[in-house]
């Protein structure tokens, strides 16, 4: 009776132990695989943070264009619509002919000039004893910068041909590039005799431009 109650009790105690061992096991593993559930949605929420990107602006506005005149390709040979100009430009310049006769001519020839704000265009032009190249420009014209470079390298070649060069800055001029249907930068016209015979609109180069003043 002795050794079974002894059996008894050891086999109580076993499975005590037993089912003790299999409860912490269970609560170990149910850590263990909250933790790794854990550190797994921690991954992959920043994997996705990392793989998102803010998405552009749909609605930013686009840049303003700008309303100054558009830049034209260097082209040695006239159009039709350069000779159209130059026909619209000659009957301009021969209403205004009579008005600049009226006034004192200049005893001085300058060979390249600005035209001043005060300047007399008809007169000037009127007073020419030979070509008159009449370059029209801005200040905010890169083009026009160049072609400025190219003409103050010419004025000794203008002066040997009795030619005159005029610069006349559009934005301070509108009337007179109006006159002229100026519409691109830089624009060149040539006047001989009181009438337009030559207009080139963009760069031109200085073979071209001592063909112009001769």
């Amino acid at each position: 009776m002795a050794y079974k109650s002894f059996l008894s009790e050891r086999g109580l105690g076993g499975r005590l132990f037993s089912s003790s061992l299999i409860t912490m096991t269970v609560i170990c593993a149910a850590i263990f695989c909250m933790q790794a559930g854990c550190r797994s949605s921690d991954v992959s929420n920043a994997a996705l943070a990392d793989a998102e990107m803010p998405m552009p602006d749909q609605n930013a506005p686009e840049a303003v264009a700008s309303e100054r005149p558009s830049y034209a390709q260097s082209n040695d040979g006239p159009t039709n619509a350069d000779n159209k100009n130059i026909q619209l430009a000659s009957a301009r310049l021969n209403q205004s002919s009579d008005e600049a006769n009226r006034v004192a001519p200049s005893s001085k020839l300058v060979t390249l000039r600005t035209l001043g704000a005060e300047d007399n265009f008809q007169q000037i032009v009127s007073d020419a004893p030979g070509v008159v190249l009449v370059d029209f420009y801005a200040d905010w014209c890169g083009p026009c910068r160049k072609q400025g470079k190219v003409l103050h390298g010419l004025e000794s070649f203008a002066a040997q041909n009795n030619a005159q060069i005029i610069k006349v800055d559009v934005d301070q001029h509108k009337a007179i590039a109006k006159q002229f249907a100026v519409a691109s930068l830089p624009t060149l016209v040539v006047i001989k005799n009181g009438k337009v015979v030559d207009q080139k609109v963009g760069l031109t180069s200085e073979s071209r431009l001592r063909s112009m003043l001769q």
